[in-house]
């Protein structure tokens, strides 16, 4: 358990849980991270039946040829990953879901993704030009994103709501359902 933690300025990834069996990260606070190098605020790699809830994440840095920045990422071979009840606001890139390159799909199976806000996340393009609330890589399995509120301001033009990357494969069963989408961005 990781809980009522304040993390702030790290240089690249400021919390990376591996090789777990059920962790619990809550009511942690992720401010201003990855300032030099690569990385997300905080992510799960490895892992069976990771929960984070009631964290906020945010102004997590993209620095010129990053490949993550985003608030929390579910990523390599983690399964039954439940991200709920967490504010992400204003990092450069979004939410990250990584299946990662694998010819076998269930790389990183079963992420449900639910009740969070998410507020002008992904307001910098990635290398690729890419700029996204979500991104799934790779052959991510039965992902479930539902019920949660996305905003973009009128600043953030060109924003894609969801972004599947192909890495060697696209994500397998991915599904959306009861999120609220309220965009003032033009052509997102």
């Amino acid at each position: 358990v990781v809980s009522n933690c304040r993390f702030e300025r790290a240089g690249a990834n400021a919390l990376i849980v591996r090789v777990a069996q059920d962790p619990m990260m809550e009511y942690n606070i992720f401010y201003s991270n990855g300032i030099k190098s690569s990385g997300n605020a905080a992510f799960n790699f490895g892992t069976d039946g990771a929960v984070w809830q009631f964290n906020e994440s945010s102004y997590t840095k993209a620095n010129i040829g990053d490949a993550d920045a985003g608030g929390i990422d579910s990523d390599y071979r983690s399964t039954n990953t439940t991200i709920q009840y967490n504010y992400l606001q204003d990092n450069d890139f979004g939410m990250l879901i990584t299946g990662g390159r694998s010819s076998v799909s269930g790389f990183n199976n079963l992420t449900i993704l639910r009740y969070n806000i998410f507020e002008h996340d992904g307001h910098k393009a990635d290398s690729k030009g890419n700029k996204y609330f979500i991104r799934i890589s790779g052959k991510a399995t039965n992902t479930y994103i539902h019920n949660n509120v996305f905003y973009a301001s009128p600043d953030q033009e060109g924003i894609q709501l969801a972004y599947h990357k192909d890495w060697d494969g696209l994500p397998i069963n991915t599904f959306y359902y009861n999120n609220i989408y309220y965009t003032e961005a033009t052509g997102s």
